[in-house]
């Protein structure tokens, strides 16, 4: 949010975890340190050609500047603002979607104060999964809205060249039936609704008993039948510029055209 960009973000040109470990000699000279086939996970990657000197607010341009150093390319900002600003989705790959700037928040985050607004978790890999069940134990313990993306579930791991190359389309978000329940947020859904959900997690609880990693095929259906279990109203677009006028109270706008917020507003202080 405006609250933590203005006093406490600072904004890495490139993923930090990649320049650890494919740029910064020191890390990659250590005994014992990761070794990532980096030729291969992040193709154009050019180590000397930018800095990592971060940007704060009122003073990016030199990160972005450097962001395109470092992957040797000069139309990424027009992608960005494309994706962020353009009037449809456009399918992107897993390769772009590396390519981001890494805004990190300098400070304590307080639950109390709602400095973490929405917890997104994996589909694929969490839904109907014990580690599921503490992230809904998480969000409900600090009031926290709980929705499901997709994620990785149908990412060609055996691969990396081609898994750089897999194209998608930006999803929907999903909330929770236990956010819906609640009534943290201002959209619901029938009882039989979240009752129908409740059913894919029972599915998808069953998937992941028996087998250490849910194949493509099977993730996406079961994902599909999430989607299908609940109405429009609990389908959250990523957010975009202007799509809701109280960003501090709003998670994004639903595809039944709403945005969905909390409604305690006056509890706001700060979110992210």
């Amino acid at each position: 949010s405006a609250s933590y960009w203005e006093d406490a973000i600072a904004a890495a040109p490139v993923d930090t975890g990649m320049f650890t470990f494919c740029c910064n000699k020191t890390y990659m000279g250590t005994p014992g340190s990761l070794q990532l086939p980096c030729d291969e996970y992040f193709v154009g990657l050019v180590c000397s050609a930018g800095t990592m000197v971060a940007g704060v607010s009122g003073a990016m341009d030199h990160a972005i500047l450097n962001n395109q150093l470092f992957w040797g390319q000069s139309d990424l900002l027009a992608k960005w603002f494309d994706r962020w600003h353009g009037d449809e989705a456009r399918n992107i790959t897993v390769g772009e979607s590396t390519d981001f700037l890494e805004s990190n928040i300098i400070g304590n985050i307080l639950y109390a104060e709602r400095g973490v607004k929405l917890l997104v978790g994996s589909f694929a890999s969490l839904f109907g999964t014990p580690r599921g069940l503490l992230l809904r134990d998480l969000a409900s313990r600090h009031g926290v809205a709980l929705a499901w993306a997709f994620g990785g579930g149908a990412m060609n791991r055996t691969n990396p060249a081609a898994a750089k190359m897999q194209s998608f389309r930006p999803d929907v978000r999903l909330l929770d039936s236990t956010t819906a329940r609640s009534g943290l947020v201002n959209v619901s859904a029938p009882d039989a609704a979240l009752d129908a959900l409740d059913e894919v997690w029972a599915e998808a609880a069953e998937a992941h008993a028996g087998a250490a990693v849910v194949p493509a095929s099977q993730a996406l259906a079961l994902w599909a039948a999430a989607k299908a279990a609940v109405p429009s109203v609990l389908h959250l677009d990523t957010p975009a510029a202007w799509d809701c006028s109280d960003w501090h109270a709003c998670l994004g706008r639903s595809r039944a055209g709403e945005c969905a917020c909390y409604r305690d507003r006056d509890d706001l202080a700060v979110v992210v």
